[in-house]
């Protein structure tokens, strides 16, 4: 597993004396083949290499890479918590015709920031709430319908 992190490793920044290519998809191959060897590094590195490129499919405008990055945001899984960030995220994703974003938005609205736990941040708004569940059941999220 160590040797196979040592590869992803060299295919993700090419500064090894093995003279591999900067390649990320094997990289991300052998991170992934390690972790499942047990390497807990590994592990980490592939998480970072998936964040990574999910943070640039939302920067590209993908929906679904939008609404995941709001999520991160918005629990501050892997990421410092940022409501404004995680509103704007899932803004982006919601109207963009994602179905999780806009029910989450709906959630937002509905309990100040979408978690029951902590009630403060985004204001309690009715309007906005009646406004994203709608559209989450448009667009087909099952809990909205």
């Amino acid at each position: 597993a160590l040797e196979l992190r040592r590869y992803g490793r060299a295919y993700k920044r090419n500064k090894s004396k093995s003279r591999k290519k900067i390649n990320h998809e094997k990289a991300l191959t052998c991170f992934l083949r390690a972790a499942r060897g047990g390497c807990l590094a590994a592990a980490t590195d592939a998480g970072v290499m998936l964040w990574e490129n999910g943070k640039k499919a939302a920067e590209g405008g993908d929906p679904t890479g939008a609404c995941n990055l709001g999520l991160a945001y918005l629990s501050g899984d892997g990421v410092r918590k940022d409501l404004s960030s995680a509103i704007s995220w899932l803004t982006m994703a919601a109207t963009s015709g994602n179905a999780r974003a806009a029910y989450q938005l709906g959630l937002c609205s509905q309990h100040g920031n979408g978690t029951l736990q902590d009630m403060t941040g985004v204001p309690r708004d009715r309007h906005q709430t009646d406004r994203w569940m709608k559209e989450a059941a448009m667009l087909g999220h099952p809990r909205a319908q």
